[in-house]
């Protein structure tokens, strides 16, 4: 019965008003929805439409009014009816993993890759290790500029102090594979 009882509503609230029979994709589709809701959204959807709790009920139960309970369920049903979602409900798991990777190597082909001859902002050193190097070098120097610098010479520069130093060679380690 349940989730079928909550689906069937989403639906005929998204205007769908067909038989829709729901198989395991989709099933699991649904229940990856829920996992993303928060702890007490979750609690409160199945207590209301697995084990038919009313609303009321729901509302004494976690010390709250009648009107706090069904604002969470509405809001709950709000999430769930999100267009995106819906569509994922319909169309079953393997499409809403199909969207999940798209959307990863999106971001991936996004991504520039950071070479030698990019700023030492690349590296993601602190203001203060950032700040000291590009007054020394007058400009923000190059990571391979960086690297070329030894630690005698990076002890040398003003307002970089031992974790300074650490956290730069941390950060040109990692670059370089070290």
């Amino acid at each position: 019965m349940y989730p079928k009882n909550l689906v069937d509503k989403l639906m005929k609230d998204a205007g769908i008003h067909e038989e829709w029979v729901p198989d395991e994709d989709h099933i699991t589709a649904y229940n990856n929805m829920v996992a993303e809701l928060s702890d007490q959204e979750r609690e409160f959807l199945e207590a209301h439409y697995r084990d038919g709790v009313t609303i009321q009920e729901l509302g004494e139960r976690y010390g709250m009014t009648r009107e706090v309970a069904r604002r969470v369920i509405l809001n709950v049903g709000r999430k769930l009816r999100n267009p995106l979602r819906m569509k994922w409900i319909i169309d079953g798991e393997r499409e809403r993993q199909k969207y999940f990777d798209a959307w990863d190597k999106r971001i991936k082909d996004t991504q520039k890759a950071i070479t030698e001859d990019d700023g030492i902002s690349e590296l993601g050193l602190s203001r203060r290790s950032l700040n000291a190097l590009t007054r020394w070098f007058w400009r923000e120097p190059s990571i391979k500029e960086l690297n070329e610098l030894g630690e005698k010479e990076l002890k040398g520069v003003r307002n970089l102090g031992t974790v300074s130093i650490a956290e730069i060679k941390d950060s040109l380690d990692r670059f370089y594979g070290r």
